[in-house]
């Protein structure tokens, strides 16, 4: 429709409907997009006459829309969303030390004017603060919540704890399937023919003979 003047749906139309089916599927685990393409592709098959008898399979990767962040703004988008949804709740639980977090600025002059020789113990201030956040808000109403469970996560895969102390991994021991970035949770990591991905892989199935061809099935899963 690029060719009309006017067009004839609104760009809000789509967005709604996308967060709408989005919702759908993260409520009742169906894809209703998924649901309508195999769908239609059965009904093509049908009219195209295709046996179904011979199948090929293929997989490609699929970025992830997120940013992809460093280990230390990882860790620090962790902790300053949690601060921010506790900030929502009650801001009185919160101490002067986390309240810069909510500060504009805060976050350029931690990560972004970090020289590398501060990086471990910028990381390791971060950490503390992740840990200290992460006991605050156990046994709370905030722990149910998204952002408590993404930092438990992130603390998870990101430190170590040994005879009581905790301690950052080192990063070769940091797992492709760990938190790539808190927008996309489920996103993971991946190097293929020497290129970075942070996304998930498609799988497809198409059905052919001598004359068609449609692809009748298709999912996403993480690229690990």
């Amino acid at each position: 429709t690029t060719s009309l003047k006017e067009q004839p749906v609104s760009k809000n139309s789509l967005t709604n409907f996308r967060t709408a089916v989005y919702r759908y599927n993260e409520e009742n685990g169906v894809d209703l997009i998924q649901q309508e393409v195999e769908s239609h592709a059965e009904e093509f098959t049908k009219l195209l006459n295709i046996k179904d008898r011979t199948v090929r399979m293929d997989s490609m990767m699929i970025s992830s829309s997120c940013k992809k962040l460093s280990r230390l703004e990882i860790i620090y988008s962790c902790v300053s969303r949690l601060i921010v949804e506790i900030n929502k709740e009650d801001a009185s639980l919160l101490s002067e030390k986390f309240k810069v977090y909510l500060k504009e600025e805060h976050r350029n002059d931690t990560i972004y004017r970090c020289k590398d020789k501060d990086l471990d113990s910028k990381m390791k201030l971060l950490t503390a603060d992740a840990i200290e956040l992460f006991s605050l808000c156990r046994g709370t109403s905030l722990e149910p919540s998204d952002d408590y469970q993404l930092l438990a996560r992130m603390l998870g895969e990101q430190t170590l704890i040994s005879e009581g102390i905790c301690e950052l991994k080192p990063s070769k021991e940091i797992s492709p399937e760990s938190l790539q970035n808190p927008t996309d949770p489920d996103a993971t990591y991946r190097r293929k023919a020497n290129k970075n991905y942070i996304g998930y892989t498609a799988n497809f199935a198409e059905s052919f003979d001598e004359q068609h061809r449609i692809i009748t099935h298709y999912d996403l899963q993480p690229n690990t």
